[in-house]
């Protein structure tokens, strides 16, 4: 029977035999079938290629990576590049300072972005682990180690950079790994690793991007360096190949400023006009018209007006309603060029009271207010009123908070005492008037308090009229056709488009409503949060309340009240004359020092001595007086340096003022005095923990002997004072405290002086039994500052046994027992010799699609990297040579210190890393190799650790050893990076050879467990399982 395809055939062409038709069919579909077998093993082949990601035929490797770049590594670059957004949007910038070049990195506001960061790493790790042999698999690390980098993580961002640029074989990819190696260096402050990377890609041939960001990362460098030239230089060159519109505008506009901050106007000026042409976003095209007022050339008298006419139209655009305390500043800024003071200071006034949502231009309007005060017109007591101002309104962070901090509580102290002499000089002179001339002066008075009531309660009224017609004014520009979105910068006509617009209705909502989070049933929030915050002024000035708990108010709105608290203000009795005279004797000494030594006004302070002089001939700070005018004299070089130095030797024969008059090196010597004292001090101090009392006490006696007027000599003091308590009768105890604080009344130590009083009385009065009592002997564990030993004879392992008599043990305080030298610690910086060294190990921990820790991830090795010591290794920016972690890695928990039980011989080291830290070399004693070894450790820590300030001192360990002992480290991180970097050719300790030495980290309280045991050996292991 013939097919029904045949049939049709058939039917169709009757002239073709149907035999033949169905043969033909018959062979077409042997055909097909064939061709669809075919086709199934050769998926089945593909597929079997491409399943595992050890495979790597020519089908396979095309698989790979075409996978790894957009299944993974293109999403976690659009996730970096969108999370890289939102921290540019959600910073803050500054336009008072340059502007940063890179996006903020502080963990305390990138913590909130983290998540994103994350989610990057897992993206990337995707490819890591899915597609290793793929050749996207060095830029997924190099993702990885970005976002490290921005989640402030920069240690193991530098591990995973180092691994990418060892790993990879693609030139641009290792170029581009030690871009951000750079880059991370210089975030941690590590100038000289980041210079020796730059150093190292001056001899490649980079690609664009890579060259952007080596510009850049150079132009950072030499910002911090303070090297604006070469940041100028670099910037020049980043600018023109940059193809972001916005940060090419940005970067134009970092560099337009530091021209303009080294006095550039000209190329300032080109700039600033080239941002505005090319249509920036809108703050920055703003500011940057703004600034294009202070870098005008002013050639000619027309230009200063042609200047204020420029400013009086930014004031004008409605556009600009929200800057307008901003061009009220630079107008400030514009006047005081010209050296109007007066008018800037009016400016700076209108800048206050303008309605803004940026909270930190008023603290900058009040800190110039208080510059000019200070530095042009001499007012101190009006900058004190401005700069206490500004602190208050300005941010903790700020870089100008610390240096106004600074000048405030100066001048707040020049206040004090200048608002004193001013109000005891009036009272005195009150005292002097009889009953009529006083009733009628108080009469004045009053009068004159009350006409500035009233002019301060009208000039509040007016603000608040003002504030509130500026705000209807702004409310009405935010609706119909006069809304700021309509202005072609913004980018579109809808209202929210325009960021200023936005910001002045926040600034609406803020006032009317307070701060609030944005939360269900905000409105029935408390009425606390919703308060307006004060001005500073206002709130700094706000008066405190009268004798009697009586209100100012009160007292200014009743007429008696306040003639009764002038009057008893008066001092109208030989005594309360006396007392007022001391208060004005006090307050112009202390003037006049602050006069000379802080604000730097010889004239005033020679002025405000020689007043104190004449109205007081007799004070007590004659001394200081006269060698102080003496000083300022011999330097403007007077004749009265003569006179006043005659003085000093006739009236103050053999005081140390005259020995510095004949002496001119006299301080040096006091000097070179107190650091032996200080280390003859801290043998006593080491040798009393040690319970080797007769040493200490003699070293004691010999500090009081040879430099009895050190700067220790109350410490040294009431060292002997303990001294007495191990070792004599508690009666003879007891008299030695008491002696103590009558001999140094002053001391810093009279607290733990009079603690042990307490507890003899409490023990006699019987409120403290003997056991109770005994317990005050125990002895606390801590070290000096530099554990400094004169013996060279071994120490005893075991403590010194103690006879305990019946008699009660003197009592010890119980909280800061020793004393110690006051000494300055150094804010270390880390400093790297390698900064590039290859990492040898693949990664072991790379984040899977399911956030489980994966396999290890096996990485080719195309260098050879020599081999380093696991305990000392050189290596920067990574304690060993393993590949980077891709995933969070938690925090390790430091143990909490082991306190020794007294019968343990064994000594127990806590395990603190966060404590102040020191590096000691252990050698071998009298060996020649160490003959000058001091001296070589300041050289290099002066050329390789200059900021860190280090100093080097030498002690004896043993009978063989000796500790040469560098100090001090901020951590035991710190520290032991130091320690690692001997071992690197720069250091001395790299030359000896031969002979057996270590070199550690330690805390102060281990070295005195250390030096106390004598077993290096125990601290050695000790050191190496916990340090590595």
């Amino acid at each position: 029977m013939l097919n029904p395809l045949v049939k049709r055939y058939s039917k169709d062409y009757p002239v073709i035999n149907p035999y033949i038709l169905r043969s033909t069919y018959t062979s077409y579909v042997l055909k097909k079938k064939n061709l669809n077998i075919l086709l199934l093993f050769a998926t089945s082949f593909l597929f079997w290629q491409c399943a595992s990601s050890e495979k790597s035929g020519m089908l396979g490797q095309v698989y790979h990576n075409t996978t790894a770049q957009y299944n993974a590594y293109f999403l976690g670059s659009e996730r970096l590049t969108a999370a890289e957004a939102k921290i540019t949007k959600a910073s803050l910038d500054d336009y008072n300072h340059i502007l940063p070049l890179f996006p903020n990195t502080d963990t305390a506001f990138t913590s909130q972005f983290r998540p994103e960061f994350e989610e990057v790493i897992k993206k990337a790790s995707f490819a890591i682990k899915k597609h290793p042999k793929s050749k996207w698999t060095s830029d997924s690390y190099i993702l990885v180690g970005k976002a490290r980098y921005f989640m402030g993580d920069f240690d193991e961002a530098i591990r995973t950079f180092r691994f990418a640029n060892t790993s990879s074989k693609k030139d641009q990819v290792r170029y581009r790994a030690q871009v951000w190696l750079m880059r991370c260096f210089i975030a941690q402050g590590d100038f000289e690793s980041a210079a020796a990377v730059s150093d190292l890609l001056k001899k490649v041939k980079l690609n664009k991007n890579n060259a952007i960001h080596l510009f850049l990362n150079r132009a950072e460098y030499h910002l911090q360096q303070k090297d604006t030239t070469l940041a100028i230089n670099n910037l020049k060159l980043a600018i023109p190949i940059m193809k972001n519109k916005d940060y090419q505008a940005r970067a134009r506009f970092i560099l337009a400023q530091l021209y303009q901050a080294t006095n550039q106007n000209k190329q300032a000026f080109d700039v600033y006009t080239r941002i505005v042409k090319h249509n920036p976003p809108y703050e920055l095209g703003f500011y940057s018209k703004l600034n294009l007022g202070q870098v005008t050339e002013l050639s000619n008298p027309d230009d200063k007006a042609r200047v204020d006419k420029y400013f009086t139209k930014l004031l004008k655009d409605p556009k600009n309603l929200d800057f307008k305390d901003k061009i009220y500043y630079e107008m400030a800024r514009f006047a005081l060029k010209q050296q109007q003071y007066e008018p800037a200071l009016a400016y700076l006034q209108q800048s206050t009271k303008a309605p803004s949502t940026n909270e930190t231009q008023k603290a900058y309007s009040h800190l110039l207010a208080g510059k000019i005060y200070y530095e042009n017109l001499q007012k101190y007591n009006l900058a004190y009123a401005y700069y206490d101002s500004a602190v208050q309104a300005m941010d903790p962070i700020s870089v100008d908070y610390q240096a106004a901090s600074e000048r405030r509580d100066v001048l707040k102290e020049f206040s004090t005492h200048y608002t004193t002499v001013q109000t005891q000089d009036s009272l005195q002179a009150l005292a002097r008037l009889d009953s009529a001339s006083l009733n009628k002066r108080i009469v004045t008075i009053l009068e004159q308090r009350a006409q500035q009531r009233l002019r301060q309660e009208q000039q509040l009224a007016n603000d608040a009229s003002n504030q509130s017609n500026l705000s209807n004014l702004s409310f009405g520009l935010n609706n119909g056709n006069n809304r700021r979105g309509n202005n072609a910068n913004s980018g579109g006509t809808w209202y929210f488009d325009n960021p200023a617009s936005v910001a002045r209705a926040r600034a609406e909502f803020v006032q009317k409503w307070g701060n609030r989070q944005l939360q269900d049933n905000w409105r029935l929030s408390s009425l606390a949060s919703s308060v307006a915050t004060q001005s500073p002024t206002n709130t700094a000035n706000t008066p405190d309340k009268g004798p009697d708990n009586t209100a100012p108010d009160s007292i200014a709105n009743n007429p008696a009240i306040a003639r009764q608290e002038l009057l008893r203000d008066i001092p109208n009795s030989p005594e309360r004359l006396q007392e007022s005279n001391n208060l004005v004797e006090e307050a112009l000494f202390n003037l006049a020092n602050i006069y000379q030594q802080q604000l730097n006004e010889p004239v005033r302070a020679a002025e405000t001595f020689e007043k104190l002089l004449q109205r007081f001939p007799a004070t007590k700070h004659k001394s200081e007086a006269y060698y102080s005018l003496y000083l300022i004299y011999q330097e403007q070089k007077s004749d009265k340096a003569k006179t006043y130095a005659d003085l000093v030797k006739k009236e103050l024969p053999g005081s140390k003022y005259a020995r510095l008059i004949d002496q001119p090196d006299y301080l040096k010597q006091v000097l070179a005095n107190n650091n032996k004292a200080r280390q003859l001090y801290d043998s006593a101090f080491v040798n009393y923990h040690r319970q080797r009392y007769p040493v200490a006490i003699t070293l004691a006696n010999q500090v009081q002997q040879q430099y009895p007027d050190s700067e220790l000599a109350d410490r040294v003091a009431y060292l002997k004072v303990l001294l007495a308590g191990r070792t004599q009768k508690p009666e003879v105890f007891k008299t030695a405290v008491r002696q103590f604080i009558e001999q140094y009344p002053n001391s810093t130590l009279i607290p733990n002086a009079e603690e042990i009083l307490n507890s003899f009385e409490a023990y006699e009065s019987g409120k403290l039994s003997l056991a109770e009592f005994n317990k005050t002997r125990v002895q606390r564990k801590t070290a000096p500052d530099v554990p400094e030993v004169t013996e060279e004879e071994p120490i005893a392992e075991e403590p010194v046994e103690e006879t305990v008599t019946e008699e009660p043990v003197a009592p010890e305080p119980a909280e800061a027992e020793l004393p110690r030298p006051n000494r300055r610690r150094p804010q270390p910086r880390q400093n790297k010799n390698n900064p590039a060294a290859p990492v040898e190990e693949a990664p072991s921990d790379v984040t899977d699609t399911n956030s489980e820790q994966a396999d290890p991830v096996a990485a080719e090795q195309d260098t050879v990297t020599q081999a380093v010591d696991p305990v000392e290794n050189t290596t920067p920016g990574a304690g060993n040579n393993a590949a980077p972690a891709t995933e969070a890695t938690p925090t390790p928990t430091t143990p909490a210190p082991v306190t020794p039980a007294p019968a343990e011989p064994k000594a127990s080291y806590t395990a603190n890393l966060t404590t102040p830290h020191l590096v000691v070399v252990a050698y071998p004693k009298n060996n020649p190799a160490f003959k000058d070894i001091l001296t070589k450790m300041n050289a290099y820590n002066a050329k390789y650790n200059l900021a860190d300030k280090l100093t080097v001192d030498s002690t004896s360990f043993n009978g063989t050893t000796n500790f040469l002992i560098i100090k001090e480290f901020d951590a035991g991180k710190k520290a032991a990076s130091y320690a690692t970097k001997q071992k690197a050719p720069q250091s001395p300790l790299s030359k000896i050879r031969g002979i057996e030495f270590a070199t550690f980290a330690i805390s102060s309280e281990n070295l005195l467990i250390l030096m106390k045991e004598g077993k290096l050996e125990d601290y050695l292991a000790f050191y190496k399982n916990t340090y590595f």
